[in-house]
């Protein structure tokens, strides 16, 4: 039987910050409030067994599961979330088979989007009205918008091998609208988009142009995001000058100092 070794080696903050996406801080708050729902879950799946006749065992009898303890249970989905190891690769890290480390990345993934929802730190996925998005911003004035891609293992499927070709290097992967704040807080997770989905076409799909989603709001985006002036009147779009081309008439493109200003 596999017992899993937490090899998840830490050193320092950094490297804490690194392998998991949090400081120690925000980690303790994490492993407490998960432990807490995990109890509450199993004491109320404990009830509604003995209710149906089906158990008789209290909660904590029996074999104890390969992790245990919640602290192991977050670090090893911080770092699948941080990282996207494949399962062979999160399973050597964390002393498990691939299969093992694939069932014990969902089952506690179920419980620590519970957690981020009970801490109000769960970022919108969709918004449907301009009124939904407004209360995911949470009362933020300034926003930044961005594309978030990340590789993901080559889809054995013809198929969905093309879907999600990025065309960069031959890497298969996915996207994401990431909507934040100037303090680094996420509001909006955005759909699910294969790699060749231009970032614009992302954000237009989700948010309907034409439609007041942004009024009042001063919006930060880079140059991917070309037109989102002449689609999304009358937001204050912030976006970055583009130097030049360079042609016969200006074999030295450059931006003026005003400009460059603009831009930082």
């Amino acid at each position: 039987m596999e017992t899993g070794t937490l090899l998840l080696e830490v050193r320092d903050e950094r490297q804490l910050r690194a392998l998991t996406g949090v400081n120690e801080e925000p980690l303790e708050i994490l492993v407490k409030t998960f432990e807490e729902l995990r109890e509450a879950n199993l004491a109320q799946q404990y009830e509604e067994a003995v209710a149906r006749g089906e158990r008789s065992r209290r909660p904590g009898g029996g074999r104890k599961g390969v992790w245990s303890r919640s602290i192991d249970a977050v670090r090893l989905v911080r770092f699948y979330l941080k990282t996207y190891p494949t399962f062979e690769v999160l399973g050597s890290r964390f002393g498990l088979s691939r299969t093992r480390a694939h069932a014990n990345f969902y089952q506690p993934l179920a419980l620590l989007e519970g957690v981020l929802g009970d801490l109000g730190l769960m970022p919108t996925r969709e918004c449907h009205t301009v009124a939904e998005f407004q209360q995911a911003l949470a009362g933020a004035e300034v926003i930044l918008i961005e594309v978030t891609e990340r590789d993901q293992q080559r889809p054995s499927d013809p198929d969905t091998q093309q879907e999600e070709c990025s065309g960069k290097k031959k890497r298969h992967t996915l996207k994401n609208t990431v909507i934040s704040n100037t303090i680094k807080s996420i509001l909006s997770g955005g759909r699910t988009f294969p790699g060749p989905h231009h970032d614009y076409h992302l954000m237009k799909s989700e948010f309907l142009p034409g439609v007041a989603w942004f009024n009042h709001l001063e919006v930060y985006v880079d140059l991917g995001y070309q037109g989102i002036r002449k689609d999304y009147p009358p937001a204050e779009i912030k976006i970055p000058q583009n130097r030049p081309r360079k042609s016969h008439k200006n074999p030295t493109p450059s931006l003026s100092e005003e400009e460059q200003r603009y831009n930082q």
